[in-house]
């Protein structure tokens, strides 16, 4: 993603990059504290069939976060919408025994 923001023109400045991650929710977990205290809204960039669910982590960690998708290349459509469903149910049932 650091790779396509320098491509669009974005200064490196302006990105904060996470890199400790390996999970979704470690990786807003982090974020989390590299985000200044005075932001009240952010963007989350990620693949189209990945949003829904990034969204809704950021949301428990009390973010206030829009998402921007990513195109998902048409050979791995079926792929990661099957696994991503998957995931989002495992999401919903670990959320109600938090």
């Amino acid at each position: 993603m650091q790779t396509e923001l320098i491509a669009q023109g974005i200064d490196t400045s302006r990105i904060i990059l996470e890199d400790q991650s390996t999970t979704t929710d470690e990786n807003i977990k982090y974020s989390k504290q590299l985000i200044p205290a005075d932001k009240e809204k952010g963007l989350l960039v990620t693949n189209d069939f990945h949003i829904y669910r990034a969204v809704k982590i950021a949301e428990q960690y009390d973010l206030d976060i829009g998402g921007i998708p990513a195109k998902t290349p048409g050979v791995i459509i079926f792929k990661t919408y099957v696994r991503e469903y998957m995931a989002i149910t495992k999401f919903y049932l670990w959320s109600l025994f938090r």
